[in-house]
């Protein structure tokens, strides 16, 4: 049997591209999928009820009429109703010399693939920062197919995890059970957890700034628990810079650790203040580093220590 890694990507390009059929019970959940690549090829009867249900009656007639004689002034009028700009052009000249069998499925197709780049593109947007043109348009299109934003965004999100799925695993397989024996601070662990999730994902802006979260809240509850808390409680600014000094003066962490930690704080300042976005390796080296203090932080062995004398 195939791998998940390779079987589930497979899977969902099927699916994608309407090569399952699914039977449902009376609740709409899946009894059985079966797998037929032919179910992606309509027939001619149903992309004509297909193209009925979804054209205005205006844009329908320019469609159908060209299946009797036609121009190809006929079919470029009719092809750009339908399309905008270039993609219209591109239909059309597929077109133009195509008998209404072949011009209705080219017309067929061409509607799909354009109805799922608009699709994804109006979802893409919904992440980020958008236009008063593309939130006008989002409107429209769900009011007239109500329904319709759901689906691009079901399948957005699908294609993304055809080249997701194969980096998560990539990604989280090395990643080791921390050994630690003391216990970390609720807060701590969900920032940390936070971290590991954005660095699976990807998302590796939001990976290196909670890595720096995650070392701070760290050195803090450490050097409380050393006994440090007066200590800490009188920094005021640049806290994590002197908490890494004070933990390294105090003789309680190795070089190593210390030059880590300002390494993350440093990767950290860059990224929220320099315009500076770190890269996959720059947010794994950060993200296995901050592993690593955070394991050596919470050891009793470490802290059993007191004080760490050179790199011991």
């Amino acid at each position: 049997m195939a791998d998940l890694i390779t079987l589930i990507p497979w899977a969902i390009l099927r699916l994608l591209r309407h090569e399952c059929l699914a039977e449902m019970d009376e609740k709409g959940e899946p009894l059985t999928l079966e797998l037929d690549p032919q179910l992606n090829h309509p027939s001619l009867q149903t992309m004509e009820k297909d193209l009925k249900d979804v054209l205005s009656p205006e844009h329908a007639y320019l469609l159908f009429a060209l299946k009797d004689r036609h121009t190809e002034e006929d079919v470029r009028m009719a092809v750009d109703e339908l399309f905008l700009g270039s993609w219209g052009d591109r239909i059309a000249e597929e077109c133009v010399n195509a008998e209404w069998p072949e011009l209705l499925s080219r017309v067929y197709q061409g509607l799909v693939d354009f109805a799922e780049e608009l699709g994804d593109s109006l979802a893409r947007k919904r992440e980020g920062v958008g236009s008063r043109y593309a939130a006008n348009l989002d409107t429209l299109t769900e009011k007239a197919r109500p329904g319709a934003n759901f689906n691009s965004t079901e399948r957005k999100y699908a294609r993304d995890m055809v080249s997701l799925f194969p980096r998560i695993v990539r990604r989280a397989t090395p990643l080791k059970i921390l050994a630690t024996t003391d216990r970390a601070p609720k807060q701590l662990l969900a920032y940390l957890t936070e971290a590991s999730r954005c660095y699976i994902y990807g998302h590796f802006i939001a990976c290196v700034v909670l890595c720096r979260a995650t070392i701070e809240g760290a050195f803090e509850d450490f050097l409380t628990k050393q006994g440090r808390g007066r200590d800490v409680s009188q920094i005021e600014s640049d806290k994590l810079f002197k908490l890494i000094n004070l933990a390294r003066n105090a003789g309680l962490i190795t070089v190593g650790i210390f030059d880590d930690a300002h390494d993350i704080r440093t990767l950290a300042n860059e990224t929220l203040h320099n315009e500076q976005l770190p890269q996959e390796h720059d947010c794994m080296v950060a993200f296995e580093r901050t592993r690593n203090i955070v394991e050596y932080l919470y050891s009793r062995s470490t802290q059993a220590e007191g004080r760490v004398q050179g790199d011991a």
